[in-house]
């Protein structure tokens, strides 16, 4: 029986006009938080805008995913509305310096100094080579006795992005463009799933989103750019998925631990394609004083992972506690945490999970185990939230942005429970609600088969 259409007429339009209004609320969540200026020297309410942005972001994204008649089908309107949103929410903060991490202007340190013709890998921002280009960002440019620490083709954006920008505000431009390029693409990936491309709105109109990249620039939408077109492009456009995957792994490493879901979803792997890529990218940085570069880019991230572990963790937390906090066992602490993200890429390909169920897996179980836990660091995870539904990564997505209170004199331990125990529940429920899914599949089947359907008609046989 079809369904009255005035009906669903109706419930489209509140479904639209509930979006807007979402929209707008979130957009006046925002402006108050430009309205700040100085998001470090406001952190209390910042946290408030925040929690308010994120309950207007939890009403859009239920319009979306409750108030679909079967006949809205997916709608044109609604993924261009999603996009036009995003553009907006990012534009706001745009003017904003970022001042809740040094990350940018690190990004804007490395990108000065290749404009000099120095190799980042070479020296540490404290080098007295440097004293004579030093200018007023250098006091917030972070881990200034680490030299830089980022893949090669990311160093080759930051040195793109000083050459066409030369300010830190303006260089936000650059990864606000490739995120919004991002949510076109996971829009189509979600299409090409059987979903609405509306849920795009998991990602583009989170409030973590929007303050990481358009309020802090950082760099990760360019590193979910090229991960998201690697699988779109899968199977179909076999060359030009391996140049974006490989483009992925030089822009930020997580995306290695996605290799072997990668590999499932290609027809032909495209080695050719990868190593130019790769050539391209590292060749201005092979050789330092005629030594192999690599050797001192292995150097840079040993040095910054002794320096810099713990903060806001979860299970690596736990590691520390049993191991006394001693920095003498951390490599322990380390290796039991590579150890776990191992095993659940082994489980992905022994329970052969759907593609982006997989990376889910993979990239929350990198979150849960990682030494440190940056909110910028969750947007890795949030396009596979979207992509699979997981209200647990939606939950923390919001959640996490309450760490930002360690910027304060005092840094409230309880503040972790709120993360991470609605978290682990959520997740351990969503197991538990696939495993009853399967289950009850399993039943019918089971019910249908020739032995369950033989023995009711034998026993309705006549005696001999």
């Amino acid at each position: 029986m079809n369904a009255n259409p005035t009906s669903s007429a109706a419930l489209l339009r509140l479904r639209r006009v509930l979006l807007v209004g979402a929209a707008i609320a979130l957009e006046g969540s925002f402006v108050g938080i430009l309205r700040l200026g100085s998001l470090k020297a406001h952190v209390p309410a910042l946290l408030e805008w925040s929690l308010a942005a994120s309950l207007f972001y939890l009403i859009g994204l239920l319009t979306v995913l409750r108030l679909c008649p079967a006949e809205a089908g997916d709608s044109r309107w609604e993924r261009r509305f999603v996009l036009l949103a995003a553009l907006a929410f990012q534009v706001t903060l745009l003017p904003l310096y970022p001042s809740l991490s040094g990350v940018a202007y690190r990004y804007h340190w490395d990108g000065k100094i290749q404009f000099y013709q120095f190799n980042p890998y070479q020296f540490s921002p404290n080098n007295s080579i440097f004293s004579t280009i030093r200018g007023l960002h250098y006091f917030q440019v972070t881990n200034k006795s680490v030299a830089a620490v980022y893949p090669p083709l990311a160093e080759r954006v930051l040195r793109l992005n000083y050459l066409l920008f030369h300010g830190i505000r303006s260089e936000k431009l650059l990864f606000i463009g490739y995120n919004l390029l991002a949510i076109v693409a996971l829009t189509q990936l979600l299409r090409q799933r059987g979903r609405p491309g509306a849920l795009a709105l998991i990602y583009a109109w989170a409030p973590l989103t929007v303050i990481e990249i358009a309020a802090n620039g950082h760099m990760e939408s360019l590193a979910i750019l090229l991960v998201l077109l690697a699988f779109l492009w899968a199977g179909r456009h076999d060359r030009l998925s391996g140049a974006a995957y490989s483009a992925a792994v030089l822009v930020n490493l997580f995306a290695v631990l996605l290799f072997p879901v990668y590999l499932r979803c290609v027809k032909k792997l495209r080695w050719g394609w990868m190593a130019l890529i790769t050539v391209l990218s590292t060749l201005p940085y092979i050789w330092i004083y005629k030594r192999f570069g690599g050797r001192y880019w292995a150097a840079n991230l040993r040095l910054y992972a002794q320096s810099r572990f713990g903060h806001n963790a979860s299970l690596f937390h736990l590691w520390l506690k049993f191991f006394n906090g001693h920095a003498h066992f951390l490599r322990w602490s380390y290796g039991l945490s590579a150890a776990l993200v191992l095993l659940s890429i082994l489980w992905t390909q022994v329970r052969r999970m759907p593609p982006m169920r997989a990376c889910l897996f993979i990239s929350g179980t990198m979150l849960l185990v990682a030494a440190n836990v940056f909110p910028w660091y969750v947007l890795l995870v949030l396009p596979f939230a979207a992509l699979e539904l997981s209200a647990g990564w939606i939950y923390f997505s919001a959640a996490v942005l309450s760490s930002y209170q360690g910027l304060l004199n005092h840094f409230d331990q309880h503040l972790l429970l709120w993360e991470y125990l609605p978290l682990y529940a959520l997740l351990a429920f969503g197991l538990f609600w696939d495993w009853r899914r399967r289950a009850t599949a399993v039943m019918p089947a089971v019910s249908a088969s020739p032995a369950a359907t033989e023995a009711p008609a034998a026993a309705n046989q006549p005696a001999p």
